[in-house]
């Protein structure tokens, strides 16, 4: 197993760490392009380029095959599971939260404590439409996934086959139409992009996830059959998508999210390079880059005014700018991906298996009347902290 996973042995599928480094730089493409300021490169290309922002949606699909594919084999086996999979989740994703949280705060010069406790307790997400209370520009995508990960007790228990799994996606997909109904007949704010990215607008997507996992726990040798055969097809029914839909957000998510199990077979051409060690580094490291790469982005702003003045590239086309561009962002983020991973998110990590073990260990010391007590307490204070 790569040295960059954080997953356990008998979970680890090298091809999700590839699959996430497409979908994180795809998120740094994009906003290195400055489409998200309506940067414009042409018609065709804007098309494209716009469309690596379904990175995101990418990172969503792969986060819930994961989670079914690691949480539903502990559910099956731990004594406690809803809290281990809370206190998991917590060591996973707030220390390096927390931490760019200040970051963010101190590079932006601000002093408001209410700002930043509100984004501290994760609970922005439903104030983010005042522009002054987002902090960190990507942060909405973590509160999306927050409010997925308080679902997922239920979801392991309810959601148990790929029809189930096709009657989640149908009712997400009724909940986001109703979402943006509802919201508008309000006229609730929709400033900052409030509206499309709200929680219920995206769950739809963590549908897709699991279709995918169970598509992959029951019919893996087909899928890789097929696949093997017809790689050619899914690049190319990818590109179409991308060409003739172009801001159809449902379906160009879908397509990209065919890459998963495409993905599936080792031998396969779009499984090699899923597992391109390249791309398994930038995916292992994906959560550090995510929330880092905006500050790398602009911090090195300056040196790419001065490079490209430098050898005179500056009056070229912004295509070709971004192109010669690109791949120094993706290397200066790697490595402090690589720094962050390794003396933050893995530490954490390590600690969370310890904390688990600990406070199994201590609850399954106690009566077992006093045990489910202790339980219920600190599941629901979880569940509350989360849909706060």
């Amino acid at each position: 197993m790569p040295k960059n996973s954080i997953a356990d042995d008998n979970h680890y599928l090298p091809f999700i760490d590839g699959l996430r480094g497409i979908a994180i730089l795809m998120v740094v493409w994009f906003h290195l392009s400055g489409r998200h300021h309506d940067v414009d490169y042409g018609p065709f290309l804007n098309t494209f380029i716009d469309q690596a922002a379904l990175g995101v949606q990418l990172f969503f699909v792969i986060s819930a095959f994961t989670l079914f594919h690691a949480s539903g084999a502990r559910f099956r086996t731990d004594r406690f599971p809803k809290l281990s999979f809370y206190i998991r989740r917590m060591f996973r994703i707030l220390p390096f939260w927390w931490i760019m949280v200040f970051v963010y705060a101190r590079l932006g010069g601000i002093h408001d404590v209410s700002r930043i406790l509100e984004n501290i307790f994760l609970y922005f997400g439903f104030t983010r439409y005042h522009y002054a209370l987002d902090l960190i520009p990507v942060g909405w995508t973590i509160f999306v996934e927050e409010t997925f990960y308080a679902m997922m007790p239920f979801l392991l228990a309810h959601v148990t086959g790929l029809a189930a799994a096709f009657r989640f996606w149908l009712a997400t997909m009724l909940i986001a139409v109703s979402w943006k109904f509802v919201a508008t007949s309000l006229q609730l704010p929709t400033a900052n992009h409030f509206l499309i990215a709200f929680p219920l607008a995206h769950w739809w997507t963590f549908a897709i996830g699991i279709i995918i996992y169970f598509i992959f726990k029951d019919h893996r040798p087909a899928v890789e059959a097929f696949f093997r055969k017809w790689w050619s097809l899914v690049l190319f029914g990818l590109f179409l998508a991308y060409a003739l839909l172009g801001n159809a957000m449902l379906w160009t998510s879908v397509a990209l999210a065919c890459l998963v199990p495409a993905s599936f077979a080792g031998h396969g051409t779009i499984g090699k390079i899923a597992r391109h060690p390249l791309l398994m580094r930038f995916g292992g490291y994906c959560y550090s880059i995510y929330l880092l790469h905006w500050i790398i982005i602009d911090a090195l702003r300056p040196a790419q005014d001065w490079v490209f003045g430098a050898i005179n590239l500056g009056r070229y086309a912004l295509e070709l700018r971004l192109v010669l561009w690109f791949p120094v962002v993706a290397a200066v983020c790697l490595g402090c991906g690589w720094a962050a991973f390794t003396f933050i998110e893995k530490p954490c990590v390590n600690l969370g298996k310890l904390t688990v073990k600990g406070v199994s260990a201590w609850l399954a010391s106690r009566p077992p009347a006093r045990q489910l007590a202790m339980v219920r307490v600190i599941e629901s204070e979880e569940e509350l902290r989360v849909n706060k």
